[in-house]
C-alpha cells in the first residue's frame, strides 16, 4: 500500500489542490515551469523515494501525483514510504492564481529490493572453502528462511567437509553465500552465513564423466588433460547425474577399490544403506577388464594406471559433471 506524500517539516499537511485554471481563459499570464532536482535511481533498492523540485515562479505551489493517482497540493519536498517492488512513476506540476504546468515534470524509476547476488565460482574458476562450524542450511538468504539441511564439519571418511561456494550476497545484516550440498536429492543448493565457511581457495580443473560413452575427461581452464576409460554404474544401480564435486581423497589400501580414491558430494539413490549413505565414488579396480562397461553400483571406476595419473591432476574441490 503506498502511503501519501509526507510534508517536509513546517510545512503544512496536504490537502485538495482548488481547480486548475482552464486554458484560454483570457489571462495572458505564462504558465509557470517545473523541474525535479532530487529523485531516485533508475532502480532503487528502498522502499522510500525523495523528491525535490523548484519553479521558474517563485510564488508558485506545486501539486503531485504518485503512480497515476490524482494530483494533490504537496511541499517542494516530499517522501513517498512503503512502496512495492516494481515500476514507479512521479509526476509534479507547478501552479499559480492564474495557471499550471501543462506539462507536468516527470519521474520513472523501478523499486528493487531483492538482494544482489555476486558469483564466486563461475567460467572455468571454482571456488571452495571448509566447513568450519556446524551449521543449518537455509533455502534463502535469511534466519527465519526454510530449512534444506545440516552441514559438519568433518566428512563420514573423517576428513575436512568441504562444498563448492557458487555465490555471495548481504541480507540482514551480514554476508551469506550459496554453496553445492552433498544430500539427496543431488543437485540441491543452499545458503549460510559467509562466518561458518573458512577460507576460500580457487581451482581451475573440471572433472566431467559421460555414462553413455563409459569416459571420463580432466579439463583445466578448458582444455582437456587426462582422459580415460571408466566403468559406470549398472542399470539396476546407476551412476547419478548432475553437477557435484570432489569432497576428498583417500589412498586406498583394499585392492577392490584400487591405489586411490576420491570421495564425491553425488550420492546413490539406491544404495543409501552405505556407510555414510551411499557417496559415489571414483576410484580405481581389481577387475580392470570389466572397464569399459555398466558394472558398478554407482561409482565411476578406473584402471588403476589412469586412476594415478588423474589423482596428480584431481585437486579436491574440483566441479564434477556427470552426464
Amino acid at each position: 500500500m503506498l502511503a501519501a506524500p509526507a510534508a517536509a517539516e513546517g510545512e503544512p499537511a496536504q490537502e485538495p489542490p482548488p481547480e486548475a485554471p482552464a486554458a484560454g481563459s483570457g489571462d495572458a499570464s505564462p504558465a509557470p515551469e517545473t523541474r525535479i532536482v532530487r529523485a531516485p535511481a533508475a532502480v532503487a533498492p528502498a522502499r522510500v523515494a525523495h523528491f525535490a523540485f523548484e519553479s521558474d515562479d517563485a510564488d508558485a505551489a506545486f501539486e503531485c501525483s504518485i503512480d497515476d493517482g490524482p494530483f494533490l497540493r504537496c511541499p517542494p519536498r516530499v517522501r513517498y514510504s512503503k512502496l512495492n517492488d516494481g515500476a514507479h512513476v512521479f509526476r509534479v506540476r507547478a501552479v499559480t492564481d492564474v495557471a499550471a504546468d501543462e506539462s507536468p515534470a516527470e519521474h520513472r524509476w523501478t523499486v528493487d529490493t531483492r538482494p544482489r547476488v555476486f558469483p564466486l565460482s563461475r567460467g572455468h574458476t571454482t571456488r571452495w572453502a571448509p566447513v568450519a562450524r556446524r551449521v543449518v542450511v537455509r533455502a534463502r538468504p535469511s534466519a527465519a528462511a526454510r530449512r534444506v539441511a545440516q552441514l559438519e564439519t568433518r566428512t563420514p571418511e573423517a576428513t575436512t567437509n568441504l562444498v563448492v561456494v557458487l555465490e555471495r550476497t548481504e541480507a540482514e545484516g551480514r554476508l551469506w553465500v550459496r554453496v553445492r550440498l552433498p544430500i539427496l536429492p543431488n543437485n540441491q543448493t543452499g545458503w549460510v552465513p559467509r562466518s561458518a565457511l573458512g577460507g576460500y581457495t580457487a581451482v581451475t580443473t573440471r572433472l566431467v564423466v559421460d555414462r553413455d560413452r563409459q569416459e571420463a575427461m580432466l579439463f583445466r581452464r578448458g582444455k582437456v588433460v587426462w582422459r580415460a576409460r571408466a566403468g559406470v554404474g549398472a542399470p539396476w544401480s546407476p551412476t547419478p547425474k548432475g553437477e557435484f564435486y570432489v569432497r576428498v581423497r583417500i589412498d586406498s589400501t583394499d585392492p577392490f577399490y584400487g591405489p586411490v580414491a576420491f570421495g564425491t558430494s553425488a550420492r546413490s539413490y539406491v544404495r543409501t544403506e552405505w556407510p555414510g549413505g551411499g557417496f559415489i565414488g571414483i576410484h580405481g579396480t581389481s577387475l580392470p577388464h570389466l572397464i569399459p562397461g555398466r558394472v558398478s553400483n554407482g561409482c565411476v571406476r578406473l584402471r588403476n594406471d589412469d586412476a594415478l595419473r588423474l589423482a596428480r591432476l584431481l585437486p579436491v574441490g574440483t566441479p564434477v559433471t556427470i552426464r
